[in-house]
């Protein structure tokens, strides 16, 4: 049985899979319960497993726990994530839904209207280099996800259905995805600054 004070802190760094599946084991629920506290559903079961996908690939992120409570730890990265994930879908669906039936920003100051409106200029630019100069690059299903999410603009749900594929599928394509098209637009946006 583990116990939170007994941990083979070299073979956690190395990596050794009986000792990471009893980290998993002693911790799972630790981690769902700091993710439920901002997500629910697919969302936090993606990245309950992400975050033990991560400590059991990356040798980099065992090596950033240094002692002390591993549930503590997972826990801590687990909210992280959340969050993140939280920001990220609260942007989509701010860009998503425009905020009335005419698709017009609420009236308000001028300036922050017409900033919304070059920012999602070059936003748009961006996304469609990115599908001209690199989209061709990458293998073919993620192609059908950018088209499926970016210019047919499907919720998760409905694209990996209509992609005929499980939504966790879905799910691992968009995050390879995601990981090429954040450079390309860090870097187009940041070009344009």
């Amino acid at each position: 049985m583990f116990q939170e004070g007994h941990i083979d802190l070299a073979g956690f760094y190395a990596g050794d899979r009986q000792i990471l599946t009893q980290v998993y084991r002693a911790h799972v629920r630790t981690v769902e319960r700091a993710v439920m506290r901002y997500c629910r559903g697919v969302d936090a079961e993606c990245i309950v497993h992400d975050v033990f996908l991560s400590v059991v690939e990356k040798k980099a992120v065992r090596e950033n726990f240094k002692g002390g409570k591993m549930g503590a730890w997972l826990a801590t990265i687990a909210a992280n994530r959340a969050l993140d994930h939280l920001r990220r879908t609260k942007r989509r669906a701010a860009v998503d839904q425009p905020c009335s039936d005419s698709g017009e920003l609420p009236a308000g100051d001028e300036e922050e209207r017409l900033l919304h409106r070059d920012q999602m200029a070059h936003l748009s630019a961006a996304m469609d280099s990115f599908s001209e100069q690199v989209l061709p690059q990458l293998p073919a299903q993620l192609g059908e996800v950018f088209e499926l999410r970016f210019r047919q603009h499907l919720p998760q749900i409905q694209a990996a259905k209509t992609a005929g594929i499980a939504r966790t599928t879905f799910i691992d394509r968009e995050q390879r995805l995601m990981k090429p098209l954040g450079r390309w637009i860090k870097n187009r946006l940041g070009a344009q600054s």
